[in-house]
């Protein structure tokens, strides 16, 4: 397995626990696939660079975790098919 991150933005209107559990459900969908959730890191609401869909905050995390093809491709899957998550880039680290 691979040490991958995913950072992704959220929409600004979600509350605490709300965000809490965007992260809970990722942290699943990597360990129902064989990957394990390493670390998260919360950065919280800050400003977007451009407008997204009529946004100009967004709630910023990372999550790093251990995983292969079909935890990157399931981890995409949930992503898109849920409506509060404005933006994610999953990127392989170099950190081995």
């Amino acid at each position: 397995m691979r040490k991958y991150e995913v950072t992704y933005v959220l929409i600004p209107e979600l509350e605490e626990e709300q965000v809490t559990e965007k992260t809970k459900g990722l942290k699943s969908v990597i360990e129902k696939n064989g990957g394990e959730p390493l670390d998260e890191d919360f950065w919280g609401k800050r400003r977007l660079a451009y407008e997204i869909n009529d946004y100009q905050e967004g709630i910023y995390s990372l999550l790093t975790f251990n995983g292969d093809s079909q935890v990157l491709s399931e981890l995409e899957r949930a992503i898109k098919l849920d409506g509060d998550f404005l933006r994610y880039l999953i990127v392989r680290s170099e950190e081995e």
